[in-house]
């Protein structure tokens, strides 16, 4: 492979060498790479190519473009907005934006070996080994799960699941769980809106603790194993929660039978890999990954419904939601880091009913320009909406009692525009010709 910036170098984890034209191609986690010498020399064929291979990906609330995630075989990479940097080597695992200042990310290399630590978006970083108790680094010695999980509270307190639960403190790890999960864990979830309720998978197991992870109660699941737990911001006794494929929603959970019900008819075919839930919401929608896309599903609906616009066909690894600003990001293995803006009324309602009074749309259907009349000038943001729930068109704050919406780029078909204002929401069907 040679040594970086050498003439010989390519990335060590090759997987797959071809001679084509003359030519030696080699396909590595660190690219592409090419040689006419067979092999003597190779030359980097990566440029501008989006082909990182992303575990976990973690968003800021505050800066929707601020976004941490590991890499396999790369490494944690984090952009702070403008750029992209690389602030730790290895296998990058999870990685986390700190929900308290933005410039902050954390990030586990392979098997929870190392803790990597930048204040400063990346430019600098220092680094914490595992706990002791739980091992020393190195894949033959006893530590966590390929993708230990690490977890944050909403006041930036920061854990990880090994055998036990972890609090990471100025001076390193402390354990602070003392429960017989029967192996390393593998999921660790905390309750966004209380942070003292925490659930821990392993395996098929499922456990729940209600005192920020010192005691664990399990809870009676016994439907496979768990890929993927998202929390109910409006029930605390209830979660969703996800197997290779079957999507649960499980209320009554401190009860010695919870309730278990699948979500939608037609759970797609391909392996779930992660589901999160979209607080911002009116709909309960939820978005789910799986190894060839994504797919979305709410209280209007019965069935899966795809949401893969300009999304390539490839296994999804992880999905965060920026609340703030409703934009939905999909962590990939191979095409890097999509994002999209999501909806955040029931965009398939189409009831007239609920219509703003005194709004105009004409002509409706239209080929191109739908023009929108009103009778005050209240601010009112618009946005419109393709049946996959894509937002294809938004504009905030107009003041105009007369504006138009330009359709003309957009595909014939039904649309839904969505328009709020002073708390008031109202949806009307678009026909585009």
């Amino acid at each position: 492979m040679g040594y970086l910036n050498s003439v010989r170098y390519t990335h060590a984890d090759i997987h797959f060498m071809r001679f084509m034209d003359g030519k030696l191609f080699a396909g590595t986690d660190g690219g592409i790479y090419v040689s006419d010498d067979e092999g003597d020399s190779f030359s980097d064929l990566n440029k501008n190519l989006a082909i990182g291979q992303f575990y976990r990906i973690s968003v800021s609330q505050q800066n929707l473009d601020v976004v941490a995630g590991g890499l396999q075989d790369n490494g944690g990479f984090g952009h702070d907005g403008t750029t992209w940097r690389h602030y730790h080597g290895g296998d990058g695992m999870e990685g986390i934006v700190d929900p308290s200042d933005s410039k902050i990310f954390y990030g586990f290399t392979q098997y929870g070996g190392r803790l990597n630590i930048t204040d400063d978006s990346g430019i600098s970083r220092r680094q914490y080994f595992l706990p002791s108790e739980e091992g020393q680094e190195g894949t033959s010695d006893p530590v966590g799960e390929w993708i230990t999980p690490l977890a944050i509270t909403n006041n930036s307190e920061l854990y990880a699941g090994y055998s036990q639960v972890y609090r990471f403190e100025p001076t390193g790890w402390v354990k602070v769980s003392d429960h017989n999960f029967q192996g390393n864990i593998d999921r660790l979830v905390i309750n966004p809106d209380n942070n003292d309720i925490m659930y821990v998978a392993q395996g098929a197991g499922l456990f729940r603790s209600t005192d920020r992870g010192v005691t664990f109660t399990k809870v009676n699941f016994t439907e496979g194993a768990i890929r993927g737990i998202v929390t109910d911001p409006s029930d605390s006794e209830a979660i969703w929660v996800i197997t290779s494929n079957n999507v649960r929603r499980v209320t009554n959970i401190s009860s010695s039978f919870p309730t278990k019900t699948t979500v939608g008819t037609n759970i797609p075919s391909e392996d779930l890999t992660v589901i999160k839930h979209h607080k911002g919401s009116d709909s309960n929608t939820l978005y789910l990954g799986t190894t060839l896309g994504v797919y979305f599903i709410n209280d209007d609906l019965t069935e899966w419904q795809a949401f893969d616009t300009n999304l390539p066909n490839t296994q999804i690894r992880d999905l965060e939601i920026n609340e703030t600003n409703a934009r939905l990001y999909a962590a990939t293995f191979g095409r890097g880091v999509f994002y999209s803006d999501i909806p955040t009324s029931s965009v398939l309602s189409t009831d007239d009913d609920v219509f703003l009074s005194g709004i105009s749309i004409y002509p409706n259907p239209s080929r191109s320009i739908f023009n929108i009349n009103r009778t005050i000038s209240d601010e009112l943001t618009v946005r419109v909406f393709d049946l996959t729930g894509k937002q294809v068109f938004a504009k905030k704050n107009i003041t105009d009692t007369t504006f138009e919406i330009d359709m003309s780029s957009h595909s014939s078909g039904i649309y839904i525009m969505n328009m709020s204002s002073n708390g008031k929401i109202a949806t009307k069907k678009l026909i585009k010709r």
